[in-house]
């Protein structure tokens, strides 16, 4: 079901994702509210196929849109993260902040 305007009664008010699994292309088709991506280089659950139509659909949809690529981690960095790696503590912090600011922006936190 694809729609070409968002729900009348949406369950939420805007979507952040870090790595997420087992979204489908019919999912990010059928986005209704403003969504950010928080996407590792390497994830073996978010392929560069899905991130590729995730950013050529989603845009497309009438709904705000951030997607945020973290160089150098992988799947779970978000949840799972080495605090002994520096990267991976950093790309944490990062999506850590953009998820907050965008919940902060569309949700009139601010």
């Amino acid at each position: 079901m694809n729609h070409s305007r968002p729900p009348a009664n949406p369950l939420v008010d805007c979507i952040s994702t870090a790595h997420p699994s087992l979204l489908t292309k019919e999912e990010i088709n059928d986005v209704g509210v403003p969504v950010q991506i928080l996407a590792p280089e390497h994830d073996y659950m978010l392929t560069p196929e899905l991130k590729a139509h995730a950013n050529e659909t989603i845009p497309k949809l009438n709904v705000e849109y951030d997607y945020q690529h973290f160089p150098g981690v992988a799947h779970g960095f978000a949840v799972r993260c080495n605090e002994e790696d520096e990267g991976e503590r950093r790309a944490l912090e990062r999506a850590k902040n953009a998820a907050v600011g965008w919940f902060g922006q569309l949700l009139h936190l601010h």
